[in-house]
């Protein structure tokens, strides 16, 4: 629905309701893809984008039908007419045939924020992609933006092989890695940052990256990662021409600075240099660092993994029995992942990364130092690093198999320590209610630290508080097992606020009739599944939900950081949907 308000006579920042207008309504078939934008422009005119219907894949076949409303930008005049007028310059006003005269441009499937640069008029737009690419677009009149038929510049739905040159191409597409959900931005021709000036800055609300962009003539002369900033679901920009970041999981409106630097030195670049370990061979940590385990672990393709914590001198946590937990400024986490080369052989582990999360005064930040050869230090990686392994494994054929493993960059890590989330996964009270060993004695973890004075409250007995269990433990409760598996590996993401779309909560404790899972059609697509549900219930077959985990290709939930299926939590997974009630 589109429409128009007058300002209350007395108070010009006040609309009055009972003026409201209705200009324009657009039934939309499904739940996402909605309006992205509405602005207006140059010209005076209004312009507004709306999504291709929704669902995945172009399903109600909008993108390229210019009898619709869906799938376009329009251009429209709120000041003529009953309801709106048609400016009689928009490029399909003589056209007919029922094509919709409203429509500037097409051929998009969810455009999300787009900007008039205020010195040249040019139109930038990003439009979401399917789940190959993300892309930025200038927006010039009649021009068909290609989708469903190439997604970013690669092709989608093309059963005829058109050439891209039948399509106006984006500027630049990211591939998933990069991005998963783009957020438009705005040209920067503010004063403050001078050396932006001319720059299309945007970012991305998943993985939180901020980009700058110049170019000329649609051609790419200069591209930067700039900043990152949690779950960006808009920009803005003032009268003077600076740019203002919208967070939308913290509620926080940033602006940009220069990077001015503490003072302090820079950052340690070896991971000896950090102080975490005094014998960084032996991983002999240092006084005040706290080892830990959960009791879900995230799945990591077979890593053996070990975790620490450290918080400063006299700070504490402040506790919380079901969500995250709030941690003091200075906190210091340490995760160490290894792998056995030879599959069944502890000795044969090979360290491969240590990630460390600092909570700084910008927030929490995470870097990646990667072993050496030698296996005595890790260095401090600058982005994100791959390596194929070649793994002993006796019931791979031949007996070894290539094993990729990806080293995270820094700003990867907020694609799962999430904002709705609360930053950190793991020390948290669902994952450390449980029994640990110190010393000669067997004693629960939270106590453990409730004793070594972690808190800032006083606990009580753990015994009054929900705890996860391992997937693995074949004696644990099927049902408890699996929630547990899908809050580590998927909750981050699905989880109220989350970056994920869907509006699924996998959350341990959210009650199952909540979960918005079973018995709901999918939004992103069937996967070729007959009568396909996120979760059929006794057809695991026909669950999407089970579909995902299961595959190594774009379509493979959780879509990060491993090239491994987890066949015994599937095997589970697929059981505990079977056992359903239809």
């Amino acid at each position: 629905m589109i429409a128009r308000y007058t300002v209350n006579g007395s108070d010009p920042d006040l609309a009055d309701l009972s003026s409201e207008k209705i200009l324009l309504e657009v039934n939309q078939p499904a739940g996402n893809h909605n309006g992205g934008m509405l602005a207006f422009g140059p010209d005076d005119y209004l312009y507004l984008t709306l999504g291709d219907g929704g669902g995945a894949g172009d399903q109600y076949g909008n993108g390229q039908n210019r009898n619709t409303l869906l799938g376009n930008i329009l251009r429209i005049d709120p000041h003529s007419g009953a309801t709106y007028g048609i400016p009689g310059d928009n490029p399909f006003v003589a056209t007919g045939g029922g094509v919709r005269p409203e429509i500037w441009a097409y051929g998009l499937r969810n455009p999300w924020r787009f900007s008039f640069d205020r010195q040249t008029g040019d139109l930038w737009l990003g439009d979401v992609g399917q789940g190959a690419r993300e892309e930025i677009n200038i927006i010039t009149k009649g021009g068909n933006y290609g989708w469903p038929v190439f997604e970013g510049k690669i092709d989608f739905d093309n059963p005829t092989q058109l050439p891209a040159s039948s399509f106006a191409g984006p500027v630049i597409d990211h591939v998933r890695d990069d991005s998963r959900s783009i957020t438009g931005g705005y040209v920067y021709r503010g004063t403050r940052l001078s050396e932006l000036r001319g720059s299309y800055i945007y970012g991305d609300f998943a993985t939180g990256k901020v980009w700058t962009l110049t170019q000329s003539g649609g051609t790419v002369q200069s591209h930067h990662e700039i900043t990152n900033v949690a779950s960006i679901s808009s920009f803005g920009e003032d009268q003077a021409g600076e740019i203002y970041i919208l967070s939308y999981g913290s509620g926080t409106i940033w602006t940009l600075d220069r990077n001015q630097g503490t003072g302090a030195g820079t950052f340690p670049t070896l991971l000896s240099q950090t102080g975490i370990y005094t014998d960084t061979n032996n991983l002999v940590t240092a006084q005040g660092l706290v080892e830990f385990s959960v009791k879900s672990p995230l799945w990591s393709d077979d890593a053996i993994k070990r975790r620490w914590i450290y918080l400063p001198n006299g700070k504490q946590i402040d506790f919380h029995a079901t969500d995250a937990w709030t941690f003091p400024l200075g906190t210091v986490l340490v995760k160490q992942f290894a792998i056995e080369m030879t599959v069944g052989n502890p000795a044969s582990a090979r360290r491969l990364e240590t990630r460390v999360m600092v909570n700084e005064k910008a927030g929490w930040a995470g870097y990646t130092y990667r072993w050496n050869a030698q296996q005595d230090d890790a260095l401090l990686l600058p982005g994100r690093d791959t390596e194929t392994l070649t793994i002993a494994d006796s019931g791979a054929s031949g007996g070894t198999r290539q094993q990729t493993w990806t080293y995270p960059g820094r700003t990867d890590c907020w694609q799962c320590h999430t904002h709705a989330y609360g930053k950190v996964l793991g020390p948290r009270t669902l994952q450390l209610n449980h029994s640990i060993q110190v010393g000669s004695e067997s004693k629960n973890q939270l106590t453990h630290w409730s004793d070594l004075g972690a808190f800032s409250t006083n606990i009580g007995s753990p015994a009054q508080y929900a705890s996860m269990v391992d997937p693995r433990d074949t004696g644990a409760n099927l049902d408890a097992r699996v929630r547990s598996y899908l809050d580590t590996n998927c909750a981050a993401c699905h989880t109220p606020g989350g970056a994920a779309p869907g509006n699924m909560d996998m959350r341990f404790l959210t009650p199952e009739g909540s979960m918005n899972l079973q018995r709901v059609t999918p939004t992103q697509g069937t996967l070729g599944l007959t009568n396909a549900q996120r979760i059929y219930p006794s057809n695991k077959d026909s669950s999407v939900l089970w579909e995902r985990m299961r595959r190594t290709d774009g379509t493979r939930m959780p879509p990060l950081g491993s090239y491994r299926i987890d066949q015994e939590l599937i095997t589970l997974i697929g059981t505990w949907i079977d056992q359903m009630t239809p």
